[in-house]
């Protein structure tokens, strides 16, 4: 009998599927599809297998030599300390075993699998403070000295470290500052969020790093403190007994109840809290840039913790490929289980759809296919297998649940489900505004709001984006589509047929009001891409209802070309409007809601950053809307930091041009967010144009299924549900596709179906799957009657209007792939984070230059600076080692896998750089000749063009305001790589051009800049002190050092990237910039050089004979070595005496200020922040010149109307009174003063400066000079004045020279301090012409010091040198 029923089922399961299969042929074209797709990705696979194998062939054998290290193999910590000691990678065993002990430790004890090397050096493998410091080498201590400085223990602070361990001073939880009205008041607690009881809290005023003078007080002759208990004030006097707050610092203790308060302070004032306890840290120091109301801060107690790997250690193994987390056979059988998994998915999928649901759409499965399977080709063409995270293995599980939900989603009758249905008002909504959905918007909102009360988001990004491990804004996008279906299904006919606003207003406020809540929760989340796809689907579905979709997408069309046509958005604003009116009230004769929400939403974007307090209202997204206008405006120019996101999407796209570097074989992983937001970009660059426009129609058609899958069901529910899915789909697509190209703002949503995320795609394929499943419901002849009356008028406008706009995408992208090579080097005008100005380059040009082996790098006399050679540097050791080289340092380099070597490394490091990790590449603040000079070691040239430009957001410290700034900037040409990057990093064109290495020759003398730098490094008298000395031939313009003390920390990665606002936080002095070159402050006396040749420029010889009077109450330095003095005083005596008085008077009431001008502008000086250059001198640009001269005399200038003679000291430090005697708003480097010395010691010509004597065989050519002074006789009298000034300097500098000392004041971290300078020329000992040398020593007591620094370190090392001869 079992047998029996056993044969019948068999029987009916064979008539099953014998009914199925003949139903195949009716899904013929579906099958094609899969089966044509399945073909092509198939040979993409294998094409991308090909490519990863590249990497995969020198890692079992350099794994089984020690030198590759597996982390989630056996033993990954002792594995870790044998290739770290056999690579040289640490001079102390104790970092080594440090190191060794924490990965073992870490991985045995979680017994977890690492998913990406990254992960090695992220909080999870973080060392203790106070542990690396006890039981780690010289690295971990440095390093945990550097990261202790910057919690607070440094300066005044940096005994407090052990104090506050043995035994903490008493001091109150509330201090009174005595100084205001104000409160900044705050809390600690602990990840507990237990209170934290005695935690020192520090505040401090912040104020700029300028010079001492203001309003305030006319003459800084003293300083008075005021200290209390916690509390210290210093302020600066004049002889008034006026008095200015220039340093405020402030303690507190918490209390019991972890709360702290600084009562009493001045309005207006910017300042910084930081809480100090050793062994902790809280977070990034937090404060007000202007205080103007109460404020309160909660700090975060953590323990103190630092990186496993410093940044630098950590790319030197990423770099050389020393980590793995999966070996090439891990990763081959998983590519191919990924592979195998998603084509014989879908085609299951295809089978079930044959055998039991063959009604179905034929056209969604194969596209969603095609979309997922370049989505996983791409992920996988992004990543290196071996050592990122496996994001293709995710998406393979988000798959397999897709696939689950779409079987489930096929087995529901769909024509059960309507508006009045059980499961639509989820069996609790009984009444009418169940139909209605409201529930499902309230779901929406719950989600939301619990994202904003409990969600995450990217570390600092202020988004809130993730819950639980999932995305809710990509559910609550469909859970709105849900509401608005059934919203739209019940009210439509009231939505079109009522004519009053009225009437409609009773049916339509409460789908408004739910959209508008949502919307400003995603606001609130600052998660503004899925605000702006809500927003749109409910604004067309509307337009649906409503039957005026071709009216609303015309009056958007009508502001764009309004806004095309007019260029002011006010008035297309306002033009756009009224036209619109009197379309609606004279030719529709009825409003239309949804043109008018349209227009709201794309003005209110055009005008966000015009409307007056809407960013005190929502601070972080209007921020955010607004960069993305500024990116959108001008993608190679804005300043935004980060604003080269879509420049890198179109770099990419270039690179791809109309074919596409092949799959795998593009450099895509360069783009940021290149796996979500921006993956079309990263598809593009390997399938090129086609893979593009592919990508374009496959959602063009998806639309055009949903809307007639949503058709043929005859019911408007589910009409709404399609559509809706269809559109909200395109919408999305459209924002990102258009974002990515720059033809729409970036609106931070994602690629449905290609973009990673779990998420999205789940809910992408369910919505598929929806669409599949209602596919099999068709409408009776009423009902598609109805549906046809209704509808039919809004499809075929809205399916025009996504052809147009595909067509007009397709139009934007191939203006960029169709003319690639001039897209694919155009750098983009962006700023970094403190709002300066900087231009970015497409990486791939990076990657292609590292590619191309570089020459070598000598100096003038032929030692070596740079080479990708090691046997070179044995070849010229003798001679390295006589130029002062540690022996151990250049045997250690042979040791090094690198692909730079630098011998001199710190003492030359601002003029050669690091290729190695290209540091401060594209920075202004060294010569970098290995970034500068990159095309000329490679064998090819790049023209640089300089530009001046202004930077409106910059930003000296976080806590003070930004303030507008102008600021010299160079682009280099790289149109001669085009053809390289697009035929291919990785092409035989690229290999070929590599035979054309040259070498270059630098100007500068590596010996004598490490001698003198040696030099000042051991005299203990200096350890206070930075010094930075700049040292000229006056008659090529050749710069032959430019030395400075401490030197850069290159060995101290974490150091050596601190930023402005942390270097000023320790107390030592750190050197992240050359201090020659680009480092100014205010000159002091030696800009009087500049006072005299501008009154002999403007008064001829007669200013040789100009004497002025000067009164005793004229005088502005009394207590000092060289007092002003008074009485009838020339300009000889002036400059020899250095009277600040005269040159006041001289400069006012001569009115020198344009001469002065012109000088500064040709020596290099910067004047209220503008005018100035580093390294060369713009080429002359009357407009920008005339520019700058504007700005002066509504600046600087402008003080002449206050100027008194009868009083000169009211404005001695302001304005032409500052910059006469080099203070004020004058600034300069010791470059710009040694040229400024330079042009008088070569009869008034500055000869440019030459950096490089030779490339190849070519030798580079001396200049054309620069007429600094009209005549040369003014530059000869000049001269004997600074002889003359000189002459008593000669026990100190036992050598006759010319030169003039300066000793100007500036505030420093809060301190006045003094800085000493010295400028002087010597004739050369063979030849024409004059060595000339500035020197700075920063807080000294004053010029004397620079005088005997150039005594006893500089002109010794000149004369051994052979450089220079005494003064005759």
């Amino acid at each position: 009998m079992q047998l029996y029923q056993k044969i019948l089922q068999l029987k009916t399961l064979y008539t099953r599927m014998t009914n199925g299969l003949q139903h195949h042929t009716s899904r013929i074209k579906e099958r094609i599809g899969l089966i044509g797709i399945a073909v092509i990705l198939l040979l993409l696979f294998n094409s991308l297998f090909t490519v990863l194998k590249r990497d995969f062939t020198e890692v079992p054998s350099r794994v089984e030599q020690g030198t590759i290290v597996n982390l989630n193999d056996e033993s990954p910590g002792q594995r870790l300390k044998q290739m770290l000691e056999k690579g040289f990678y640490f001079e102390d065993p104790k970092d080594i075993q440090l190191i060794s002990s924490i990965v073992s430790q870490k991985l045995n004890s979680e017994n977890d699998i690492i998913d990406n090397i990254g992960e090695l050096n992220k909080s999870k493998y973080n060392v203790n403070a106070d542990e690396a410091y006890a039981t780690g080498g010289a690295s971990f201590r440095k390093r945990v000295e550097v990261s202790r400085k910057l919690l607070g223990f440094t300066g005044a602070d940096s005994l407090r470290f052990n104090q506050e361990r043995t035994s903490p001073p008493s001091l109150a939880s509330n201090l009174n500052v005595g100084l205001g009205a104000h409160t900044i008041s705050g809390s600690i607690r602990n990840r507990n969020e237990t209170k934290v009881n005695g935690v020192l809290v520090r505040l401090t005023m912040v104020i700029p790093q300028d010079s001492i003078y203001s309003t305030e007080v006319t003459d800084a002759t003293g300083q008075r403190i005021q200290k209390a208990p916690g509390l210290q004030k210093i302020y600066a006097t004049d002889s008034f007994n006026r008095s200015q707050l220039i340093s405020l610092i402030a303690y507190t203790r918490t209390d019991a109840d972890g709360k702290f308060a600084f009562s009493g302070l001045p309005e207006g004032k910017s300042y910084e809290l930081l809480p100090m306890q050793p062994g902790f840290q809280f977070g990034p120091s937090k404060g007000v840039q202007e205080l103007k109301e109460d404020a309160a801060f909660t700090f975060i107690q953590l323990p103190h913790t630092i990186k496993l790997l410093s940044t630098k250690d950590f790319t030197d193994l990423k770099k050389e490929g020393s980590l793995i987390v999966r070996t090439p056979d891990q990763v081959t059988k998983w590519y191919w289980i990924i592979v195998i998994v998603f084509i014989v998915g879908f085609f299951l999928l295809h089978v079930i759809l044959s055998i039991r649901f063959s009604a179905t759409d034929q056209y969604i499965l194969p596209i969603v296919m095609l979309l997922t399977g370049l989505s996983l080709l791409t992920l996988l063409s992004l990543q290196d297998p071996l050592r990122d995270r496996f994001l293709a293995r995710s998406t393979l599980w988000y798959l397999a649940g897709g696939f689950t939900g779409i079987i489930l989603l096929l087995l529901f009758d769909l024509r059960r489900f309507t508006a009045d249905s059980g499961l639509y008002r989820m069996f609790a909504f009984r009444d009418n505004r169940g139909s209605k959905g409201i529930q499902w918007a309230g779901l929406a909102m719950l989600l939301l709001l619990l994202t904003i009360l409990l969600g995450t988001g990217p570390e600092g990004s202020g988004v809130k984006v993730n819950l639980f491990g999932f995305q809710p804004s990509e559910m609550v996008k469909f859970l709105i589509i849900i509401f608005l279906a059934g919203f739209f299904a019940a009210n439509e006919r009231f939505l079109a047929e009522y004519v009053t606003m009225k009437k409609r207003w009773s049916f339509f406020w409460m789908a408004l009001g739910a959209i508008l809540a949502s919307i400003l929760l995603f606001l609130m989340l600052g998660d503004l891409g899925p605000a702006i796809v809500v927003c749109f689907t409910f604004i067309i579905l509307f337009s649906f209802s409503r039957g005026d979709f071709a009216f609303m997408v015309a009056s958007v069309v009508l502001y764009v070309l309004a806004n095309w046509i007019l260029k002011n958005i006010w008035i297309s604003t306002g033009v756009t409007i009224l036209i619109m009116l009197l379309v609606m009230l004279f030719i529709r004769k009825q409003l239309s809601e949804s043109a008018i929400m349209a227009l709201v939403v794309v003005s209110g974007f055009m005008l966000i950053d015009q409307v007056p307090l809407l960013h005190n209202i929502f601070p972080g997204p209007v921020q955010r809307l607004t960069d993305r206008k500024a990116i959108w405006l001008n993608k190679w120019d804005n300043e935004v930091f980060g604003g080269d996101q879509i420049a890198n999407g179109i770099w990419a796209m270039s690179s791809g041009g109309i074919q596409g570097q092949g799959v795998g074989e593009g450099f895509a992983k360069t783009i940021p967010e290149a796996h979500t937001d921006m993956i079309l970009p990263s598809l593009g660059e390997d399938f090129g144009w086609a893979g593009i426009i592919s990508v374009f129609i496959l959602f063009l058609i998806y639309l055009h299924r949903s809307i007639l899958i949503g058709r043929q069901t005859g019911r408007p529910f589910l009409f709404y549900l399609c559509t809706g899915i269809g559109i909200c789909t395109f919408v999305q697509f459209l924002l990102i596709a258009g974002g990515s190209i720059g033809a729409l703002p970036l609106s931070g949503v994602s690629l449905p179906f290609v973009s990673y995320g779990g998420t999205s795609l789940i809910c992408n394929m369910l919505a598929a799957g929806f669409l599949l499943s209602v596919s099999m419901v068709r409408g009776t002849a009423v009902q598609m009657n109805y549906i046809s009356k209704q509808q039919d008028k809004n499809m075929l406008p809205a399916l025009v209007a996504a052809c147009i706009g595909v067509i007009l995408l397709t139009i934007n992208v191939s203006r960029y792939l169709f003319n690639n090579k001039q897209w694919v080097v155009q750098p983009a005008l962006v700023a970094d984070r403190s709002g300066a100005r900087m231009f970015s380059y497409n990486p791939r040009i990076a990657i292609l230059i590292n590619k191309l082996q570089a020459g070598s790098l000598f100096d003038r006399n032929g030692k070596l600076l740079a080479t990708s050679k090691p046997e070179m540097i044995a070849s010229q050791k003798d001679s390295l080692i006589k130029a002062g080289l540690d022996p151990r340092s250049l045997e250690s380099l042979s040791h090094k896998r690198s692909d730079r070597y630098y011998p001199f490394a710190e003492e030359m490091f601002f003029w050669i750089g690091d290729a190695n990790t290209n540091i401060f590449y594209g920075g202004n603040n060294g010569f970098f000749a290995e970034y500068a000079l990159d095309a000329e070691l490679r064998g090819f040239e790049t023209p640089v063009k300089t530009f001046t430009v202004s930077a409106t957001r910059f930003r000296e410290n976080r806590f003070l305001p930004r303030r507008i700034t102008e600021m010299t900037v160079s682009q280099k040409d790289y149109t001669v790589l085009a053809p390289l990057l697009l035929a291919g990093i990785n092409s035989e064109k690229v290999e070929a051009f590599k035979k054309r290495n040259r070498d270059v020759q630098l100007s500068m003398d590596a010996a004598l800049q490490t001698s003198i730098q040696q030099s000042f490094s051991m005299d203990d008298s200096l350890q206070d002190n930075r010094i930075s000395t700049v040292i000229l031939d006056d008659s090529t313009g050749d710069v032959l050092a430019s030395a400075m003390y401490p030197l850069p920390p290159v060995n101290n990665w974490d150091q050596l990237n601190l930023s402005l606002l942390e270097q000023n936080k320790l107390s030592s002095w750190s050197t992240n910039t050359d201090l020659g070159f680009t480092y100014a402050t205010q000159p002091g006396s030696t800009a009087k050089i500049a006072t005299t040749l501008a009154a002999f420029n403007k008064l001829g010889m007669a200013a040789a004979n100009k004497t002025i009077l000067i009164k005793p109450q004229d005088l502005i330095r009394i207590k000092s070595a060289e007092p002003d003095e008074a009485g009838n005083i020339s300009l000889e005596r002036a400059l020899v005496k250095s009277n600040n008085s005269y040159f006041i008077k001289l400069a006012n009431e001569e009115r020198l200020q344009e001469e002065m001008a012109t000088i500064y502008m040709q020596t290099g000086m910067f004047l209220h922040g503008v005018g100035g250059y580093y390294y060369e001198m713009n080429p002359r640009n009357q407009q920008q010149e005339e520019k700058w001269r504007t700005f002066w005399r509504k600046t600087e200038f402008s003080s002449l109307k206050s100027y008194d003679k009868n009083d000169i000291r009211k404005t001695r430090g302001r304005g032409v009174s500052g910059m006469a005697w080099g203070q004020g708003e004058l600034i300069a480097t010791p470059a710009a003063i040694a040229r400024l010395a330079a042009s008088v010691s070569n009869h008034g010509v500055l000869i440019p400066h030459r950096f490089v004597l030779k490339i190849s065989d070519s030798l580079i050519k001396t200049m054309q000079g620069i007429s600094i002074a009209n005549d040369s006789q003014y530059a000869a009298t000049i001269k004997s004045y600074m002889l003359e000034q000189s002459a008593n300097k000669v026990k100190d500098l036992h050598l006759v020279v010319a030169g003039k000392t300066g000793t100007p004041e500036r505030i420093w971290k809060g301190e006045r301090i003094n800085d000493g300078w010295y400028v002087f020329f010597v004739p050369k000992a063979k030849g024409p012409g004059h060595i000339v040398v500035c020197t700075r020593i920063e807080k000294a007591k004053g010029s004397s010091e620079a005088v005997k620094l150039a005594g006893k370190h500089i002109i010794p090392k000149l004369l051994q040198a052979g450089y220079i001869e005494g003064m005759k």
